[in-house]
């Protein structure tokens, strides 16, 4: 599949790959509205940072692309929806 797309994207012209890159950045954004209805402000979360720890805080804003999240030590976060998830931590 990914063969038969790389072949495809080799003749395109730059107008072409401007439409496909529009595309894929509009479907990661309706991905992340997707993912961002399942939360409200307020609301206890967790996700993981860089280094794969996980970070309990809740949220504090829900902006267009990302959130806002305070963590339980403080720390205010700047995350992509699909990223965050509930909170398991009771």
């Amino acid at each position: 599949m990914f063969d038969e797309f790389a072949r495809h994207i080799n003749i395109m012209d730059s107008q072409d790959l401007d439409r496909v890159v529009n595309l894929v950045k509009a479907r990661r954004e309706m991905i992340a509205q997707i993912h961002k209805a399942q939360f409200i402000v307020g609301m206890d979360v967790e996700f993981e940072d860089k280094s794969h720890n996980t970070v309990y805080g809740s949220v504090i804003a829900i902006n267009r692309k990302n959130m806002k999240i305070r963590s339980t030590s403080g720390t205010t976060w700047t995350v992509w929806p699909c990223f965050v998830r509930k909170s398991t931590n009771a």
